[in-house]
């Protein structure tokens, strides 16, 4: 078996021989691993699984020139497409899911990043599997008769939520709870949820597949064993209708995926180890598909995961076991979102406490609504709830925080070792380890330096300087007015060296020096150029 499952895993190498060499490896280690204790048997064979899978994964051809395509794309969700060959496209216009679209295709190539330690499209993008952005340049037809029937099961609801009557802003947020469509929320809303922290909320993930593993363990009670198999096998079934009914989000994989492995592991040795199960639904994951590893939303996912299951619950009430969940989960994936996102939400633990609990009451709300208009009886959305949520936005939320490579292994450090004293039940290590994490954090934040910096982009240039907290760019006139490059994209190279006042002024191209003007020329893409000659 050993053998086999390293051939299929090999197999996902660009050469036909690696997969047996893979293989024979796999064997070796079963071998190896067979000497082993069997309490740690498992462990190994979920590291070395997990491994040998993500290596697996396997190069992706990038775009490097752009070209024209005249033909069709097939939507798979709100921003892939895949063309007749299988390649994959990102694209931004929004079409039915499933939908044949024709029309005349300007294939570009993803952008590096912009500005030193900026958004990166090629990174980002790139290592999802895409291979470039798809621009419908010449409009052809769209068909939309290859709507699946879960397609068609979300238009059905979209359009019972909409004969509500509700605002649109409400009908976003329901969408985003029930279905997981959080793209479509306004940033009205979007931004006040993510400054809270409290983005996990939109996410369908392990609350939803656990409400309905719970219906069925509370019902399980008053049945026969044959029943509790039976009621397990439609469980498992209806987990993952409602799955594919919400497009396979990465998080609703991963929990179906764990519960799954939980119920079979119940099956075969009565209760499970929680974190077994989720190992073996990682490796089972990035078996299937590699490339998840990559993904920021697998990794907050599995981060959070295994930190709630590292330290055991608390022995106290309610409210006790509430506060440790949500300091865990949100210790367990603070290293990722400084990284990602440079931000910290400081009002997350009364914001878990209290707002979540009203967004959950917004399940039943809407259920009860859909039957009374069955009964042509209808009733307004709390609309006075969605400007009290709006009027928190930014509230404690700390922004700018850059963490370096060093800085950010030493908050992994100090957050697993953090995590495991809580688990063991060492109050002084933990805390001495929320300690660090912290000093670790405030240490990521910039502090205002000086600096000097050519950039380019086309054939434009600018000058940029940087002192203290204010900067001054003198850039070409086309430039200059490109608002995007300075409103949007170096925003992030502001506030990385603490830098809130910039002064934008205009210079003509001759007057900037001769070796710039050939460094500007060499290359139309964006470039800089650190401390360059005056």
């Amino acid at each position: 078996m050993s053998y086999l499952v390293g051939a299929l895993a090999g197999a996902c190498f660009p050469w036909e021989w690696s997969g047996w060499l893979l293989g024979i490896l796999i064997g070796c280690m079963a071998i190896l691993v067979g000497r082993v204790r069997s309490v740690h048997r498992q462990s190994i064979w979920l590291l070395v699984g997990t491994y040998l899978t993500v290596a697996t994964v396997p190069r992706i051809p990038r775009l490097d020139l752009e070209k024209c395509y005249a033909g069709p794309l097939w939507i798979l969700d709100a921003q892939r497409a895949v063309d007749p060959w299988g390649g994959l496209w990102r694209v931004r216009l929004a079409w039915p899911l499933g939908s044949r679209v024709e029309g005349v295709w300007h294939m570009m190539p993803f952008r590096s990043e912009t500005f030193p330690g900026g958004f990166s499209a090629q990174k980002v993008w790139g290592n999802l599997g895409l291979q470039g952005e798809a621009h419908w340049r010449e409009k052809g037809e769209v068909d939309s008769l290859h709507l699946g029937g879960a397609e068609r099961w979300r238009a059905a609801w979209h359009a019972r939520i909409a004969g509500l009557g509700w605002s649109l802003r409400a009908q976003q947020l329901v969408h985003a709870l029930f279905l997981g469509e959080s793209r479509a929320l306004g940033p009205e809303l979007k931004r006040p949820l993510q400054s809270l922290g409290l983005a996990h909320v939109l996410a369908i993930s392990g609350f939803h597949i656990g409400l309905l593993w719970g219906v069925a363990a509370f019902l399980g009670r008053w049945s026969s064993y044959a029943q509790r198999r039976r009621l397990t096998w439609l469980v498992g079934l209806g987990v993952w209708g409602f799955v594919a009914f919400i497009g396979f989000p990465t998080s609703a994989v991963r929990a179906a995926t764990m519960a799954t492995i939980a119920g079979m592991m119940r099956r075969r040795s009565g209760r499970p180890h929680a974190m077994a199960a989720l190992g073996t639904a990682v490796w089972a994951m990035l078996y299937i598909r590699p490339d998840w590893v990559w993904e920021v939303g697998f990794q907050l996912s599995v981060a959070a995961v295994a930190a709630l299951l590292w330290v055991p619950p608390a022995r106290g009430g309610r409210w006790g076991k509430a506060i440790q969940l949500t300091c865990v989960a949100q210790w367990g994936v603070l290293p990722l979102t400084l990284w990602y996102f440079h931000q910290f939400p400081g009002a997350f633990l009364p914001a878990n406490l209290l707002i979540t609990p009203c967004l959950l009451a917004i399940y039943p709300y809407t259920l009860a609504m859909l039957g009374a208009a069955s009964l042509g009886w209808k009733a307004p959305f709390p609309e006075w709830a969605l400007d009290a949520l709006i009027s928190l936005s930014g509230w404690g939320l700390k922004e700018g925080i850059y963490p370096t490579h060093v800085t950010m292994a030493a908050l992994l450090a100090s957050t697993m070792v953090g995590l495991w004293a809580w688990g063991k039940g060492y109050k002084v290590l933990t805390f001495v380890a929320a300690l660090a994490t912290g000093a670790f954090m405030y240490q990521s934040i910039p502090v205002p330096t000086s600096g000097h910096m050519a950039f380019r982009r086309g054939r434009g240039i600018a000058s940029i300087q940087w002192c203290g907290d204010s900067a001054r760019v003198v850039a070409t006139p086309g430039l200059a007015k490109q608002s995007f490059v300075w409103e949007v994209e170096a925003p992030s190279f502001w506030k990385a060296r603490g830098v809130r006042h910039v002064q934008l002024t205009e210079c003509p191209y001759r007057q900037f020096p001769e070796s710039w003007r050939a460094w500007a020329s060499a290359d139309t893409g964006s470039g800089w150029w650190w401390d360059p000659p005056r």
